[in-house]
C-alpha cells in the first residue's frame, strides 16, 4: 500500500463519465488481479476490504439513486411480501403492479421476479421502502458486507454507475497491481 487515499469522486455524473473513460483500464486491471483474488491474496483482500469500508463510510449512497434508475434487481418471495407490507398491499397485488417476470413463459411457481428499471419504488430522490428493500439493493454494489474479492468483477462492472464502486476500484487499482 502506498500513499493516502485520494479525494473521492462522489458526483454520479462525474462517476459515469470517468467510469466510462476508465473502463478499459479497469477491466485490464481486473484481468491482472483476478488470479490474486481467486487465490485469496491477503494484500488484495485487505486493500479491497479497507478501501470499500472507507469509501462506503465517506459516500452516502442514498444521495445518488443511480442504481435504482438503471438496474432491475431480483426480488425473492419473502422480499416481495415485505415490500408489499411496507406499501400496505397484498403480495399478489404488489407482484402484479410492481414486478416483472424474468421469463414471461415460465410457470408461476418457477418464475423469477424483478423490479423494473427505473425502480417504481424510487421517488427520484430516495427509496420509498428503504427499510424493506430487497437483498440486491441492500448489498449493492454486491460487495457490501461480503468478501469484496469474490465480487471484484461486479465492482468493476458497477464502477460506471456507482460512486462507491468507482472509488473503490480506482483506489485499489492504484495500490495493487497484478502479478508481474
Amino acid at each position: 500500500m502506498n500513499d493516502p487515499l485520494p479525494l473521492f469522486v462522489a458526483d454520479p455524473d462525474q462517476v459515469a463519465a470517468r467510469g466510462q473513460a476508465l473502463a478499459p483500464q479497469q477491466w485490464a486491471w481486473y484481468d491482472q488481479v483476478q488470479p490474486l483474488a481467486a487465490a485469496g491474496d491477503p494484500d488484495l483482500i485487505a486493500a479491497l476490504t479497507t478501501t470499500l469500508a472507507t469509501v462506503s463510510a465517506a459516500i452516502d449512497c442514498t444521495t445518488c439513486g443511480r442504481c435504482c434508475r438503471q438496474m432491475g434487481p431480483q426480488v425473492e418471495a419473502a422480499e416481495a411480501a415485505a415490500l408489499a407490507a411496507a406499501l400496505g398491499l397484498q403480495p399478489e397485488l404488489f407482484r402484479r403492479g410492481f414486478l416483472r417476470p424474468l421469463w414471461p413463459a415460465a410457470a408461476e411457481d418457477e418464475q423469477v421476479w424483478l423490479l423494473p428499471s427505473p425502480c417504481p419504488l424510487h421517488d427520484g430522490l430516495l427509496c420509498t421502502v428503504y427499510a424493506a428493500r430487497p437483498r440486491p439493493c441492500r448489498d449493492f454494489p454486491q460487495a457490501a458486507g461480503q468478501t469484496p474479492a469474490a465480487h471484484l468483477g461486479q465492482l468493476v462492472e458497477f464502477a460506471r454507475i456507482c460512486p462507491i464502486a468507482f472509488n473503490t476500484v480506482e483506489q485499489v487499482r492504484q495500490r495493487v497491481k497484478g502479478p508481474a
